[in-house]
């Protein structure tokens, strides 16, 4: 189909593709969308009209290290970046989009898992992409876990979380780490924290939630002195 520039490209695509629908994994309750949904949905409609990306460079990069698991004892490596992705039509015409990407391994795929995340986020912010749930696969967010296990009876208060021998991890970092719908824990209250960490604490334990866990011991380690 032929456009005069990217731009108009663009249009066409955002009526072609406008919901990728998230996933459940085998390992995971909670359900995702991942680079690869963005692709397939993406690539039928970037070639019919004519549009392609590539990544331009990667800036901004900042690696960290920290301990997790419930006893302390898991090195987890944490890398952010920048990056810079150009969306180019064959009229010559093109844009580029700013997208950061956060990834956590406990081997030498953090970079990796990085990388991943800012090209699925440069996608899927250019192209305004909305994703969803399926509702008998997703895991509700923190606050949802805990006004179900309230009605059930199984949290009628903030429970005592541990607080002895807790894994390393910068406040900086406790603090930026985000919910479900994105308040950063560290403007939670302690009562709030207390009912998140009995929340998630009932999850599988995977990568993400040990560092939610530890974030929220750090935290209210901190707000005790």
């Amino acid at each position: 189909m032929d456009h005069k520039n990217i731009f108009e490209a663009l249009l066409a695509i955002y009526k072609e593709v406008g919901y990728v629908q998230k996933q459940k994994s085998d390992t995971l309750r909670y359900t995702f969308a991942g680079e690869g949904a963005f692709i397939r949905e993406l690539r039928p409609s970037l070639i019919e009209h004519g549009v392609t990306v590539q990544v331009l460079n990667m800036s901004d990069m900042n690696q960290i290290t920290y301990m997790a698991g419930r006893e302390g004892n898991t090195t987890m490596f944490k890398t952010t970046l920048r990056g810079s992705v150009r969306f180019q039509h064959t009229s010559g015409t093109f844009i580029d989009v700013q997208s950061y990407g956060e990834g956590a391994d406990t081997g030498d795929k953090s970079v990796n898992k990085a990388m991943t995340d800012m090209y699925k986020y440069a996608l899927r912010q250019t192209f305004m992409i909305e994703t969803g749930d399926d509702p008998d696969n997703s895991a509700p967010p923190e606050q949802t876990l805990v006004r179900e296990a309230q009605k059930l009876g199984a949290v009628e208060k903030p429970i005592e979380v541990p607080l002895d021998n807790v894994a390393d991890m910068s406040m900086d970092l406790a603090k930026s780490i985000t919910t479900s719908k994105g308040k950063k824990y560290g403007d939670c209250t302690p009562d709030e924290l207390s009912y998140m960490y009995a929340a998630i604490v009932k999850r599988p334990q995977t990568e993400e939630t040990q560092m939610k866990l530890t974030a929220i011991q750090t935290l209210l380690r901190e707000l005790k002195k």
